[in-house]
């Protein structure tokens, strides 16, 4: 449902004659995980889609989700123009992603150059089973 949802989600975003995507996720990625930490990483995409489209000028898109050993990571990426230098980190829409993450101890690096932004997410498994167990509750 996740992997379906994502792909709708970049796909109305991202038309086909404008961008050209790579999604990736991994099958197994999101096993065990809350509906909780799925939907706030769904809004986290979006928000970073939705800078992309606004800002960017961007025509490739790329996302990827996968599991490393004792973590969950997300990469969001675009072509575009990059960020200016002084507002990096301090956008509504990026102080939005940390806040939503922040319960899930997520490192959230934002790299960004005249090649693009990526912005790269780790998340210690540990948290999203923890969360996981308590929404179960």
């Amino acid at each position: 449902m996740f992997y379906r949802y994502i792909m709708h989600l970049a796909h109305i975003a991202f038309p086909e004659n404008h961008y050209k995507l790579n999604i990736q996720i991994d099958d197994y990625s999101l096993a065990n995980t809350s509906i909780e930490f799925r939907s706030e990483l769904i809004r986290v995409i979006q928000e970073a889609f939705t800078n992309i489209i606004k800002h960017a000028k961007a025509s490739q898109v790329d996302l990827w989700i996968y599991r490393e050993i004792g973590k969950l990571c997300v990469v969001i990426k675009d072509n575009g123009k990059g960020m200016a230098s002084g507002s990096k980190q301090n956008t509504m829409g990026i102080g939005n992603m940390k806040a939503r993450l922040k319960k899930f101890e997520a490192d959230f690096v934002l790299n960004s150059d005249d090649t693009g932004v990526e912005i790269t997410i780790s998340i210690p498994e540990n948290t999203i089973k923890r969360n996981h167990e308590t929404a179960d509750l």
